[in-house]
């Protein structure tokens, strides 16, 4: 027994397989079986000549003709946004409005800090003490 009985085993097997699916794939069902879908209505149209109107929907990526980064030099909350996206807009519109409290609080701090070291140069200079 060697590779030729192995062989001639597997053609058998593959024979065997084969007639069954032969035999399961011709069967057709009886006369008495569950009878099929019903017939579907089919409409009859004559074709006509005309115009049709050409419509393409596509599927695209746009890029900005130029694209900038806007930063603000101050921080604060976002309150307002005055242009619409995708609209052009121009050189010195105003983009954004940022909450003004913070601000305002950081320059009267600025200020009352300034002043103080005004009032103590001022002192220091009519006592002269260096």
């Amino acid at each position: 027994m060697g590779r030729s009985s192995f062989v001639q085993r597997e053609f058998r097997r593959f024979l065997v397989a084969l007639m069954l699916v032969v035999d399961v794939c011709g069967r057709t069902e009886s006369p008495g079986g569950p009878p099929g879908p019903p017939a579907q209505a089919v409409v009859v149209e004559t074709a006509e000549r005309r115009d049709v109107p050409i419509v393409v929907d596509l599927v695209a990526r746009t890029e900005a003709a130029a694209e900038v980064a806007i930063r603000a030099n101050v921080e604060g909350r976002l309150v307002e946004t005055c242009f619409q996206e995708g609209h052009m807009v121009q050189k010195g519109q105003t983009l954004f409005r940022i909450d003004p409290r913070r601000c305002d609080s950081d320059v009267q701090l600025a200020q009352s800090r300034w002043r103080e070291r005004r009032r103590i140069w001022r002192w220091r200079m009519s006592n002269s003490v260096w």
